[in-house]
């Protein structure tokens, strides 16, 4: 009895499907492309159900048809999941099972963890290129649209020092978050500045904007040269002296000196293990592009910057001596001789302006002259009557005092008034002859 009992046992699991799960390799990516793969034995159909909800996304028995993004392939030994864009309802459990099986029983495939890569941006409360050492920075991180379906975390890098903000932290959606990282500046933390997210057992850099970097602040330089560089000639040897103090860089320091428009390597490309001080020279002959402006500019890793170096600022070109040249004036007269029937006006050459102005004056006086004869000749009558008018007008002025004379005397004398009619009349026949021999 009881071996017929082993025997049945044997029989039916044997006749069992066997479904063996493997874990879903990585993290998926919202929005991306994934594959899970199960394992089949003695199965001539298969069900694929999501986490969420268990339903049924995939049915193949035997050709397969399923419901978008998602479809499947399968053979005797194996089915592959393809998921064609991956969303928060794929993070979980997903499950197989025999398409004939009625029991409804599955098979646990793997555990599918999916996560966001979130947008950031680092800002500082110092210039993060100009840092004093022994200085407290303070370092902001804004973190917009995370998601990790399990143990999300974050880390901050400051030159060769690592600090954690978060950790295992499990989110149900899209989240925000803003972390702080208070640190003492020191050699070790100038560098790079790099955000990690971690999800699961995966981490990814995250391109942040703002604050990528951390660099002491630049260094002090004075220039000097072996000539004065106010009056320099073209085709001289300068020599000009740059030093430079307390500069750093973690990984490629370097210095380049321009004169003018032209930009020379002063210091190529070097490591710096602490900070340095170094005194540069370099000669050169001028030429018309190096005169013009001078300064120096320090690099460090992909940072450049100008620096404000005291002592010489500018090289001059010195100026041509110039002599202006004077002719005296000569005592001798002029042997040449003056053009007939032109005079010439001392201070002002024969064709000269003055010339031209004494020509018009007289031109006008002419003119002029000959305007008042024609009027004098066209009037003659006129200016006649009026001349007679004005003899008479005196005469009757002139009456009444002869009276006056007449009445003081006693004794009797010729009439004033006959004797000045007696002129008018003569005044009158003198000016008619004259009119008519005129005519």
């Amino acid at each position: 009895m009881v071996t017929f009992d082993l025997l049945l046992w044997f029989t039916a699991l044997c006749s069992v499907p066997m479904i063996t799960a493997n874990p879903c390799p990585g993290v998926a990516l919202l929005g991306s492309v994934y594959e899970i793969t199960g394992t089949q034995q003695n199965i001539s159909g298969i069900v694929w159900a999501r986490p969420y909800g268990g339903q049924y996304v995939v049915t193949c028995n035997p050709s397969c048809s399923g419901t978008s993004p998602y479809s499947a392939t399968y053979n005797t030994t194996y089915t592959t999941l393809h998921i064609n864009r991956i969303s928060l309802i794929d993070s979980g459990f997903w499950k197989l099972k025999d398409a004939n099986d009625d029991t409804g029983t599955f098979t646990l495939v793997c555990n599918l963890t999916t996560a966001n890569l979130p947008m950031c941006n680092i800002s500082s409360d110092l210039d993060q290129h100009s840092l004093e050492l022994g200085t407290t920075l303070s370092l902001t991180v804004d973190v917009r649209n995370y998601f990790c379906s399990l143990g999300a975390g974050f880390k901050l890098t400051a030159g060769n020092v690592t600090d954690t903000l978060l950790q295992n932290e499990t989110v149900t959606n899209y989240a925000n978050v803003t972390l702080n990282s208070i640190l003492n500046v020191t050699l070790q933390r100038l560098g790079d500045v790099l955000l990690s997210f971690s999800c699961h057992s995966t981490t990814w850099d995250l391109p942040c904007t703002g604050v990528n970097q951390l660099l002491k602040s630049p260094p002090t330089c004075n220039i000097t040269s072996d000539l004065e560089t106010d009056e320099l000639e073209l085709g001289e040897e300068v020599t000009l002296s740059v030093d430079i103090k307390n500069y750093y860089c973690i990984e490629n320091a370097g210095f380049n000196l321009t004169t003018g428009r032209v930009e020379e390597v002063l210091l190529g490309g070097h490591e710096v293990d602490n900070v340095a001080s170094v005194i540069l020279n370099k000669t050169f002959i001028t030429t018309k592009d190096t005169f013009g402006k001078v300064f120096v500019k320090f690099f460090c890793d992909n940072y450049d910057q100008d620096l404000v170096c005291g002592g010489i600022q500018e090289l001059v070109k010195e100026l041509p001596t110039t002599t202006l040249a004077t002719t005296p004036p000569s005592s001798k007269p002029s042997n040449t001789p003056s053009q007939a029937g032109k005079q010439t006006t001392p201070g002002l050459s024969p064709e000269g302006p003055g010339t031209h102005l004494s020509l018009i004056a007289g031109v006008f006086a002419g003119v002029l002259a000959f305007v008042i004869i024609v009027i004098v000749v066209l009037n003659r009558k006129k200016i006649t009557a009026v001349a007679r008018q004005y003899i008479v007008n005196r005469n009757a002025h002139a009456r009444p005092y002869e009276q006056g004379l007449d009445n003081s005397t006693t004794d009797p004398t010729l009439d004033m008034t006959d004797n000045v009619a007696c002129d008018d009349i003569k005044l009158d026949n003198v000016e008619k002859i004259d009119d008519s021999k005129d005519e």
